[in-house]
């Protein structure tokens, strides 16, 4: 008994005409819905590219042109704020200063006024100036 020969040209084509979705093309597939939302895209992107660069591009430089200015003025602004600031510090050590002055003056004074009630006979007069002068 002889077994039958298996014909594989046969089976190959049949398998050729099976539909494999890995390897269909873009342009040959079918969208269920018929044509993309998707496809019109990309072709109106594709024969518009040019147009799109230089658009994208004048909107740059509108965008660059509109900085500019707030850029000088921030800077004038920013020149303003740190002459403030300066001033501020200025004023704040002369503060410090009048301070640590006025501090020294009053130790002295209660310094004085410790020594004068240590003498009872100075005392009258004396204390009661200095008293006025540190209240």
């Amino acid at each position: 008994m002889q077994q039958p020969q298996t014909d594989w040209r046969s089976i190959a084509d049949a398998a050729a005409s099976i539909p494999n979705a890995l390897y269909v093309s873009r342009a040959d597939r079918t969208y269920p819905g018929g044509t993309s939302g998707h496809r019109a895209l990309c072709s109106f992107i594709r024969s518009h590219h040019s147009c799109i660069i230089a658009g994208f591009a004048v909107l740059l430089g509108l965008v660059a042109v509109g900085l500019a200015p707030l850029t000088f003025i921030n800077k004038e602004e920013i020149s303003r704020l740190s002459t403030t600031v300066d001033d501020l510090n200025r004023v704040r050590d002369d503060m410090r200063r009048d301070l640590d002055k006025e501090r020294n003056r009053t130790a002295a004074m209660e310094q004085r006024l410790n020594e004068m009630s240590k003498t009872p006979g100075k005392v009258s007069i004396l204390s009661f100036k200095l008293f006025v002068m540190l209240y």
